[in-house]
């Protein structure tokens, strides 16, 4: 499962990218 573990660990980062680009702009 160490592929689902990367999707994962991913999205997280996305989800952190997405959130730190909002509060950049905000």
């Amino acid at each position: 499962m160490a592929a689902g573990a990367g999707a994962e660990q991913l999205a997280a980062r996305r989800a952190d990218g997405v959130a730190l680009g909002l509060v950049g702009r905000g």
